[in-house]
């Protein structure tokens, strides 16, 4: 899984490899596989999920509030 990781110096590095951008673009916590094996906690992570995807549309709404009310067009 991480192959490329280990021909890297750098985690950063790491970050720019094809691998990386697949994982990344995922959206997920967790590889998809892992949810169907035994005693790995699908409920929890699914509810870590929704309340992060709730953090972020919070933050988002935060920032266009602000920017409303300051009156920005951008």
């Amino acid at each position: 899984m991480f192959g490329n990781r280990k021909k890297s110096t750098r985690f950063t590095e790491w970050l720019n490899t094809n691998e990386a951008s697949a994982i990344l673009a995922s959206g997920d916590f967790y590889f998809p596989e892992l949810y169907d094996l035994k005693d790995f906690p699908k409920e929890e992570i699914l509810s870590q999920i929704h309340w992060w995807l709730m953090r972020n549309k919070g933050m988002c709404e935060n920032v266009v509030n602000r920017a409303r009310a300051l009156n920005h067009k951008k």
